[in-house]
């Protein structure tokens, strides 16, 4: 229970950060990309855009957790194809 409390804390944009990861993976993968090219390119995604907040700090903010977020989204779409293609192809 603490930990679901702890996740609800987090602002909506570390949300959109886990949902953007999770799309960049299936999005890639979808289109032919093999699963460990799409995982890699939204952990570079993630930086490149963590790396353009803190660039631009006037009108964004730079947040080590919105990277994080995204590698975590990244990781769970990433096993899920693992999984799904293991066990259903």
């Amino acid at each position: 229970m603490e930990l679901i409390r702890r996740l609800l804390a987090y602002q909506k944009d570390t949300w959109g950060h886990l949902i953007v990861g999770w799309l960049i993976v299936s999005g890639l993968h979808l289109a032919g990309v093999g699963v460990a090219f799409s995982f890699i390119g939204a952990i570079v995604a993630g930086a490149l855009k963590e790396g353009y907040d803190h660039a631009h700090p006037k009108a964004h903010t730079a947040d080590s957790i919105d990277f994080y977020a995204t590698a975590l989204g990244a990781l769970i779409s990433a096993n899920m194809i693992i999984i799904f293609e293991y066990f259903f192809l």
